[in-house]
């Protein structure tokens, strides 16, 4: 039976009292929340700077496997693909609908999946090639924990529908070789070149790696201040992101690009950043996944994990990350102009390059 006297006594809680305890939980809530968010977010950046070092750890594996060569590269994992003397097509029977082991020429994960004893599809038909796409980038070693809900859809190729977008890229200019040897006099604004042996270089803007460089580790000097991998994948610059899955699609496919220095780069892209006068979608967001979510906000409050040539990892802001020497060998030359239509935004040129134009050697 009830106990009428202990109720009337004030023994149990009253309808005002409840509400003010709900209300009090509500405040802490309230309270808590953001710093929970920070929390997962602080999280999830140590979670993918350690996929970012795992990467470079089996880099560097590969590498001495490899006499010294890296994976990644169209002169070393993808060298099967080229003819000699002609970037734009594959040689032998290989094509988008034969291609054994890898996806692209540029594919370093399919390398260093292989390091990393994760076990993929790696036959030559182009279902074989989109599996093993799908089950790479979506493989946790791969995957930025912060990339979700981001797909790309069809653009060139074979039409694999959406597909998930890759998390992270290679630094391409370190997959190259000098245009000739000894380099030309003056460095030419054309397109991606490919010389004897398979040696890529050129590009918009125009850049030539230094004579004697091939991609081997041995041959970065200060990789410390180089970057390997970084947060981003290379699409198209637009939302939403479209992919070119071709074996020999240029300048890396979906694998590799030349950096955030360059206002053509389609995996870094800052046109969008304040003072670079680009309109339409930030593309910041798809890379810069561990500051700022917010289109449009200042410059370098949107910030990116990078893992350097020496093992090490950065999270840079999005314009502390366009300095273009961390992007290519020392030694490599540059064309450099004041103009996002001629490949340096604005405010990459007025914080890294001191006003030099014309052709700039990188240190």
């Amino acid at each position: 039976m009830i106990n009428r006297r202990s109720i009337r006594d004030g023994s149990a809680f009253t309808l005002v009292e409840l509400l003010v305890v709900i209300g009090i939980i509500a405040l802490l809530i309230s309270i808590l929340l953001p710093s929970l968010g920070k929390a997962r977010q602080q999280a999830n950046t140590v979670k993918c700077a350690a996929n970012l070092r795992n990467l470079m750890q089996a880099q560097q594996v590969y590498a001495a496997q490899n006499n010294g060569w890296m994976a990644g590269s169209a002169n070393t994992s993808g060298i099967a693909f080229m003819s000699l003397g002609s970037f734009a097509q594959p040689s032998g029977p290989f094509s988008d609908l034969n291609a054994p082991g890898y996806t692209h020429i540029n594919d370093w994960q399919s390398a260093l999946a292989r390091i990393m004893r994760i076990n993929f599809n790696d036959g030559a038909s182009g279902a074989n090639r989109r599996e093993r796409f799908l089950q790479l980038v979506q493989h946790p070693s791969f995957t930025c924990p912060n990339n979700t809900d981001v797909l790309m859809t069809f653009f060139s190729g074979t039409n694999w529908g959406a597909v998930p977008y890759p998390s992270y890229n290679l630094a391409f200019i370190f997959t190259l070789t000098p245009n000739a040897t000894p380099p030309p006099a003056n460095v030419t604004p054309t397109s991606h070149t490919n010389r004897t042996g398979g040696n890529m270089s050129g590009g918009a803007p125009a850049y030539d790696p230094p004579a004697g460089y091939t991609p081997r580790i041995s041959k970065i000097k200060d990789p410390s201040t180089k970057i390997a991998f970084a947060d981003g994948a290379r699409s198209t610059r637009g939302e939403p992101p479209t992919y070119d899955n071709t074996i020999s699609g240029g300048g890396g496919g979906m694998y590799a690009d030349q950096g955030s220095w360059s206002s053509f780069t389609r995996a870094w892209y800052r046109g969008q950043a304040p003072g670079n006068g680009a309109t339409g979608q930030d593309a910041r967001i798809f890379a810069y996944r561990h500051g700022s979510r917010k289109p449009y906000a200042a410059s370098d409050s949107m910030r990116m994990n990078a893992v350097f040539w020496d093992g090490h990892v950065e999270t840079l802001g999005d314009l502390q990350s366009s300095n273009p020497r961390l992007w290519m060998p020392a030694g490599t030359r540059i064309s450099s102009v004041r103009s996002a239509t001629a490949g340096i935004n604005p405010d990459t040129f007025d914080r890294f390059l001191n006003g030099r134009t014309g052709t700039v050697t990188i240190d």
